[in-house]
């Protein structure tokens, strides 16, 4: 998935102020207490969409979340460290989901788990976007698909279909790129212009078949 100017949805983004330099970045959340690190992250989460980023104070999160204002510093160094850690959270939870869906699908046909797998990336996606506006609300940041589970999977399925002849795809990562973006910038402008993403994942599937040239089940 790939994070993009607020103004084209395409590649998913809100505009938000700048990450901090590289030699600045925070360190990331502390190994001990991750439970209560992950209720600050949620508790930020819902914080932030219903009063936006830069509204949103440390002291109102610890207000929240029921903490002193020390405890939230044990686990994150500023908002900026926040901020990365509801991201890594958001990308972790979207590859989870397709996983899960993955390890459901009991049938070996490659065409059968694209399916699958298109799904499972629509329905994430109508789940999660308003947290990945937030994890993605810096200017500049991009949410590349590249070296995330979901995306290997997808690749793997391609090569897959190669193997068993059910398609011919001469660039297995290439075409998944392509269908991985295509996915988010049919749901983007979906949303933008105030439609619903229920069943979807329906009228992508088609155009997936089309566009990338993989046959349905069902055909020779």
């Amino acid at each position: 998935m790939v994070l993009i100017h607020p103004k084209d949805r395409f590649l998913i983004t809100t505009k938000r102020p700048a990450e901090p330099a590289a030699e600045t970045q925070p360190r990331r959340s502390q190994p001990r207490g991750m439970k209560r690190a992950r209720e600050l992250l949620d508790v930020a989460t819902d914080l932030f969409i219903s009063q936006g980023i830069d509204e949103t104070t440390i002291d109102d999160i610890a207000a929240h979340a029921g903490i002193a204002k020390g405890t939230f510093y044990h686990h994150y160094d500023s908002k900026a460290a926040l901020l990365q850690a509801i991201r890594e959270a958001f990308i972790e939870d979207f590859d989870n989901y397709v996983d899960n869906a993955l390890a459901k699908q009991h049938s070996d046909d490659p065409r059968v788990r694209l399916g699958t797998w298109v799904r499972a990336v629509c329905e994430a996606y109508a789940l999660m976007t308003q947290r990945q506006d937030i994890a993605f609300a810096s200017d500049g940041f991009r949410w590349t698909p590249r070296n995330q589970r979901h995306l290997e999977d997808l690749v793997v399925l391609i090569g897959q279909g190669n193997a068993n002849g059910c398609w011919l795809i001469a660039d297995p990562y290439k075409t998944a790129i392509f269908i991985q973006r295509g996915l988010i910038g049919v749901m983007d402008d979906m949303l933008l212009t105030g439609k619903s993403l229920k069943g979807v994942h329906k009228d992508v599937m088609e155009l997936v078949h089309h566009a990338a040239g993989l046959q349905p089940p069902g055909k020779p």
